[in-house]
């Protein structure tokens, strides 16, 4: 849950920006750890905020995603 499927072109064209500014913004808020990737099967343009950033849903829903990126396990599950 929490996933956003969103080309970097939308970002851009929503902004009034360079496609490439959007992805130079995008791969620093991944080296930050600020924003997370989906790894496959999930679309490659699938993000999510890091839980501690920003989370909508139950508590108990935060503490398992909380859980699942502290041990590496970031990625959609099917369904979500």
């Amino acid at each position: 849950d929490n996933w956003l499927v969103v080309k970097q072109a939308q970002i851009a064209n929503a902004l009034g920006i360079h496609r490439v500014q959007v992805s130079r913004a995008i791969r620093q808020l991944l080296a930050e750890r600020v924003l997370l990737q989906a790894t496959p099967p999930a679309p490659r343009a699938a993000y999510r905020l890091q839980v501690d950033v920003a989370y909508r849903g139950s508590r108990n829903g935060w503490y398992k995603r909380r859980r699942e990126e502290q041990s590496g396990q970031a990625a959609p599950q099917s369904g979500g």
